[in-house]
């Protein structure tokens, strides 16, 4: 009769957890040891730091280089150019021109105070308008066009402005540019005559929805009371 051998049989050692690597001594490497294997909220705040670092002076610098712009990235950051559906209800839809003793007017007739019909208008980049929350890649001032999307800077600190060049003028040996907001219903004072100077570059490419990380970003910094903050992603 044969011997019970299970007692013979190897065992398996029990799993032991990874032994919690002890403080390493000085600056540099407790900075590594904090952002590399502490779980906790210091390693996180470390990791949200080196992440900040590392896109807002290697990566959009490095990008805007490339592109030819200071601001590459841009996200949408209201409606002012939002058509809220297809293009002939934008195109027909009346809105109420303050600047004009809040005449009502549509707007396709303010396109053609600019000279720009309908068939013009539908070749133009982005005819379909921007919505909130789009994230736009932005290149080289160069080479403008009346329908171009361009970023430019306004009047204040705020955003950047994202608007259309209606029309183009010279003025003392000097490109000057209009723009509108597609939904807005004519142009803004600050936008009238606008140098080359202010203007940062010109939309080209549209990413849907991925602007909203920017924009709830900026909005928890100032919830949580850190204003001034906001302005370090700009």
């Amino acid at each position: 009769m044969a011997k019970d051998n299970k007692e013979h049989q190897p065992q398996h050692p029990t799993q032991e957890h990874k032994p919690k690597k002890a403080k390493p001594k000085g600056i540099f490497s407790l900075f590594w040891y904090y952002l590399k294997e502490d779980e906790g909220p210091i390693g996180w705040i470390l990791n949200i730091l080196v992440a900040f670092i590392l896109i807002k002076y290697i990566l959009l610098p490095g990008l805007g280089w490339a592109l030819g712009t200071s601001f590459p990235l841009v996200a949408v950051v209201s409606g002012s150019m939002e058509h809220h559906g297809a293009f002939d209800p934008w195109w027909t839809r009346q809105c109420v021109n303050v600047n004009n003793g809040e005449q009502i007017i549509l707007q396709k007739d303010l396109y053609a105070n600019q000279g720009i019909d309908q068939e013009a208008f539908q070749d133009f980049r982005f005819r379909n308008g921007l919505n909130t929350g789009d994230l736009m890649i932005v290149t080289s001032p160069k080479d403008l066009l009346i329908g171009d999307v361009i970023v430019f800077n306004g009047n204040t600190n705020v955003d950047p402005i994202i608007h259309r060049i209606v029309s183009i003028d010279d003025r003392e040996g000097q490109k000057v540019y209009k723009t509108k907001g597609d939904d807005n219903c004519g142009s803004s004072d600050f936008e009238q005559a606008i140098p080359p100077q202010r203007i940062i570059g010109k939309a080209q490419v549209r990413i849907p929805l991925l602007g909203y990380v920017k924009v709830y970003f900026e909005k928890l910094l100032r919830f949580i009371g850190l204003e001034s903050a906001v302005m370090l992603f700009r």
